[in-house]
Parts: C-alpha cells; structure tokens; sequence
C-alpha cells in the first residue's frame, strides 16, 4: 500500500499560486473567511482521510460493491467512512451556514 496518497504542498501550491483561493475572499460570500480557515479546512480535511479513508482504500477496491439478486452491498468500510463524515459536519458543508452549511 502507498504512504502518501496525497501531496498536500501540491494542494496548497495549487489553492494558493495557480487558483489564488484568496481572491474569492474580496466576495460577499466568502468575506469571513480567510487563509487560516483554508489551512484549518485542509487539516482537517486530510486528518479525516488519514483516519477514515486511506486505511481502507485498497480493501474497497479489491472487494467493491456487489449487485445480486436486486440487492446493492458495499464494503462495510463504507459506513465507517460515511459515519466520521457526517459526524464531522462536512455532509452538506456547501450549504448555508443558516441551514447548518460552512
């Protein structure tokens, strides 16, 4: 299995020299926001698929989902993954802070 499934210096080289994430600050929408909140998203971004996602990554592709008799079955990881997802808010994290969004 790979060590490194993710260059997080390409990321951020990519947020922050190619597509400046900072330009987006100057709108409306995105005035609260700020570098800092981008790094802490990413941390925490790439703690979750430290945690939850990479360990499992090569187990779901060499068992992937089942279709029998009318019936779907994912890996079990899945629901790991799903679960420490949601329970870290970032399931519909693209909506308004209002209606429970970043």
């Amino acid at each position: 299995m790979a060590r490194q499934y993710v260059s997080m210096d390409t990321v951020r080289f990519l947020l922050n020299q190619v597509h400046p994430i900072s330009d987006l600050f100057q709108y409306e929408k995105y005035r609260d926001y700020s570098s800092e909140d981008v790094e802490m998203l990413l941390s925490a971004a790439k703690d979750l698929a430290d945690q939850h996602y990479f360990p499992h990554f090569t187990s779901m592709d060499q068992h992937g989902v089942q279709y029998e008799n009318g019936e779907v079955t994912t890996p079990p990881e899945l629901g790991e993954i799903i679960r420490a997802t949601a329970e870290g808010g970032w399931i519909g994290g693209c909506d308004k802070p209002e209606h429970g969004g970043m």
